[in-house]
């Protein structure tokens, strides 16, 4: 399966520039490795599996 990361709308574009950089460049890393990998092989710590569909993303900044 080949997999796709994209933001929501708008408002999460925003939200994610205004994170600090360390954050953004964690971010577009996770989100290239669950492009590379898929979603279900790139695992915790970087994402867990809520529940359904829903998955989360964790990202830790130097703040």
């Amino acid at each position: 399966m080949s997999w796709t990361v994209e933001t929501l709308n708008a408002t999460v574009d925003a939200e994610v520039e205004a994170l600090p950089e360390d954050m953004r460049a964690r971010l577009a890393r996770i989100a290239k490795l669950i492009e590379d990998k898929g979603l279900e092989r790139v695992g915790e710590p970087h994402v867990k599996h809520v529940e359904g569909r829903l998955w989360e993303m964790r990202l830790k900044g130097r703040r």
